[in-house]
């Protein structure tokens, strides 16, 4: 096997280990929501701005789809498994609506997606925070 092959093999092996290994609900949250530095914060901000990176915005929506998609991946910390599936996927739903709007460039869809994902909170941490 040629250097570039063994190459391409590894990096085929990376990402077939970072699918299988799903990122925990706090490194989700984290990532996704945290005050100014999560996704969700650089999203909304970016697209407030005068003229905004409507690249920046898009490649950080979809990195945002990409993690919420794993959430259903963990188990509820608290709560039944059917209402974490329903709500997970309500969940990336509404995140997914940010992407849309983001692919767009529509800062007012955007925007109100926003709004409706950060009013969703409530609903899935009592259900499912310890």
């Amino acid at each position: 096997m040629t250097r570039a092959q063994w190459l391409v093999a590894l990096v085929a092996m990376l990402g077939v280990a970072g699918v299988i290994g799903a990122a925990s609900i706090d490194e989700i949250m984290t990532k996704g929501h945290k005050a100014k530095t999560g996704l969700r914060a650089q999203i909304k901000s970016g697209a407030e701005m005068a003229n905004p990176n409507w690249a920046d915005i898009q490649k950080k929506s979809k990195e945002f789809v990409d993690l919420a998609s794993g959430l259903v991946k963990n188990d509820p910390p608290k709560g039944d498994k059917a209402s974490w599936e329903k709500l997970c996927k309500e969940y990336v739903d509404l995140v997914k609506a940010i992407d849309e709007a983001a692919a767009k460039k529509d800062a007012k869809a955007l925007a109100a997606a926003d709004k409706k994902l950060g009013a969703s909170c409530k609903g899935c941490h009592d259900a499912h925070q310890p």
